[in-house]
């Protein structure tokens, strides 16, 4: 069946970066990436601006996106959890030995051996979470809209806010993350009624997949002034959320890796090393493909 896997990767631009017909996609914030047979390439639609990529080319791209080296914060582990959740959606529609599945496997495994060797824990190194920390400090509380893998990272750095509360798209999943972090107050995005009004200064951070025009109706039904409103989101490339008279100050993922201190010093040294070891896993993988007589299923069995 797999006779040549190509991978087409496409930038999210629109409505139609929603669709890659005829391929498996994983989706992230900036991108969509089809897996497909090379014998079903016509069937994709391809459009301006794809990219289509194969043998140890593909696996090269994929883990360099995978490990976050090409994020805008560098080695970040958003995209990582997205392979992962991406991965088990497969394993349930495909079995965990279709071929795919078995790809996906090889892929995080050396994902993983990559990260430990070369990017995690590097000293001074930013997160999400620290990078929003330092444009809020001094605020008295700190509102989150969003309760998925992003939200949580950003939670953990802002536990020391007097009050923080978390908007998920449903009360339950806002109240997952109560559980972890003891104190903060769950809310429903659509359901709740708008927060009483509080004494302070509080800021408000984007995390979750909204549109500007969302976003802007949530501020509209809200007691409370923000200060500061930090824009976490892909999509603020091509739908921004626009600053407006008294409103808070919006900073964007442009401006949030503006920061003098986001960049630790030795972290160009870590992606060289880490995409050199990428360089040799993918060539590792190429060699495991070429001796295989039996085409893609005996690859991946």
């Amino acid at each position: 069946m797999h006779d040549e896997l190509l991978i087409v990767h496409r930038l999210r631009r629109d409505d139609l970066s929603e669709s890659l017909p005829g391929a498996v996609v994983w989706k992230t914030c900036l991108r969509l990436i089809g897996f497909v047979d090379a014998h079903d390439l016509d069937s994709v639609g391809l459009v301006p601006g794809d990219v289509v990529l194969g043998s140890d080319e593909a696996y090269r791209f994929l883990l360099e996106v995978i490990c976050g080296l090409r994020s805008p914060l560098v080695g970040e582990t958003e995209v990582m959890a997205q392979f992962r959740q991406f991965h088990a959606r497969l394993e349930q529609c495909e079995g965990a030995g279709s071929p795919l599945a078995q790809l996906c496997v090889g892929l995080l495994s050396d994902a993983r051996l990559v990260r430990s060797r070369h990017l995690d824990g590097r000293p001074g190194g930013p997160t999400y979470g620290s990078l929003v920390r330092r444009h809020l400090r001094g605020l008295d509380g700190v509102a989150v809209l969003g309760a998925g893998h992003l939200a949580r990272e950003v939670l953990a750095s802002l536990t020391r806010f007097r009050s923080v509360q978390v908007v998920g798209r449903s009360r339950a999943k806002a109240r997952a993350l109560e559980r972890v972090h003891p104190g903060i107050e769950a809310a429903s995005l659509r359901h709740d009624a708008p927060s009483d009004t509080s004494s302070g200064r509080w800021g408000l951070v984007v995390a979750a997949p909204m549109t500007a025009r969302a976003v802007a109706r949530w501020l509209a039904r809200q007691s409370r002034f923000f200060t500061v409103l930090v824009d976490l989101r892909a999509e603020g490339r091509h739908d921004a959320i626009q600053p407006s008279p008294g409103g808070p100050r919006v900073i964007d993922l442009k401006g949030l890796f503006e920061d003098p201190g986001t960049l630790s010093a030795d972290l160009p040294e870590r992606v060289t090393r880490a995409r050199d070891e990428i360089r040799r896993r993918a060539e590792a993988w190429r060699c495991r493909a070429e001796v295989r007589p039996f085409g893609w299923e005996d690859l991946c069995a």
